[in-house]
């Protein structure tokens, strides 16, 4: 008696693993694909925040320190991704030339919303931006080329940056 229900246990613990192994299967392929890098698109960079001809500080949250410039991109409709941007880079250079990396994880954030797939990375002003990627769920495999995001705008600083500050 007591090998019978040995055996329905093991066949339970069996049945259990393999349904686990197929839902995990099955589940998957949303989480496999890795999300593309795409470029910024052309003849944007290089720009500073102040030069840029599209200004305005409505996706950045309130509480943003006012001695930063804020950079906000765009992924466009022509983009066939699948939501909103997952991850954005943006390379600055400094009046020494030095180039400086700043991040949606550390330096900003995603703006989710409808149509409107913004993000926006904050950095210390007076930088000039002279390249970004992004990298996002698209839709195909992307290796046309076409698939770039752009700046929509800049929220340039408004304010000096204060003593002994270190950046974003």
């Amino acid at each position: 008696m007591e090998l019978t229900r040995n055996r329905k246990a093991v066949g339970a613990a069996a049945a259990a693993a393999l349904a686990g192994s197929v839902a995990l299967v099955f589940g998957l392929p949303a989480f496999a694909e890795e999300p593309a890098t795409i470029d910024l698109a052309a003849g944007i960079a290089p720009t500073a925040a102040e030069d840029f001809a599209d200004q305005g500080c409505a996706e950045i949250p309130a509480g943003t320190a006012d001695w930063l410039d804020a950079w906000v991109f765009r992924l466009p409709e022509s983009v066939p991704a699948e939501g909103n941007f997952a991850y954005v880079e943006a390379t600055f250079m400094d009046e020494d030339g030095n180039v400086l990396r700043y991040d949606t994880e550390e330096h900003g954030g995603i703006v989710g919303g409808g149509d409107d797939d913004k993000a926006y990375i904050t950095a210390p002003a007076d930088l000039e931006l002279i390249d970004a990627e992004a990298q996002v769920h698209l839709e195909s495999d992307g290796k046309d080329g076409a698939s770039r995001f752009d700046l929509a705008r800049t929220c340039p600083a408004t304010a000096a940056e204060p003593e002994g500050a270190s950046g974003a």
